[in-house]
């Protein structure tokens, strides 16, 4: 369990929270609202791949042709956690973000909009 949570911390959230970071620098935010969209990108990172995780077992034609993590006896989310649990997890980190995303005092709208295409995302 804590070693998934390194791989998805230091991969895929690391890199959404990196970008998150660079482009409130590049805005010119502030320092307090660089650390919050660095919070925001790292669970949304973890979100991301959680859900990824979830729909290579589940998700949509695309996935169905390749079965890829299962094949390849990848380390993901659900050689932790059942499938329900990981829904539930991917549920609650995005429920995370949402948290830190209403903290940031500057436009957000776009922000919101991907956090819903995430719950919606079935391929």
């Amino acid at each position: 369990d804590e070693a998934l949570w390194y791989i998805h911390g230091n991969k895929t959230a690391g890199f959404f929270s990196g970008i998150c970071r660079a482009a409130a620098c590049e805005a010119g935010a502030a320092e307090s609202a660089g650390e919050a969209f660095m919070k925001f990108g790292y669970f949304l990172g973890l979100a991301f791949q959680v859900t990824d995780d979830v729909l290579d077992r589940k998700g949509g034609r695309q996935y169905r042709k390749s079965r890829t993590d299962s094949k390849n006896k990848k380390f993901t989310v659900l050689s932790c956690y059942t499938l329900t649990q990981a829904e539930r997890l991917a549920a609650d980190i995005t429920g995370r973000a949402e948290i830190i995303l209403g903290k940031i005092r500057c436009g957000r709208e776009v922000l919101l909009e991907i956090l819903e295409i995430l719950r919606k995302r079935k391929k």
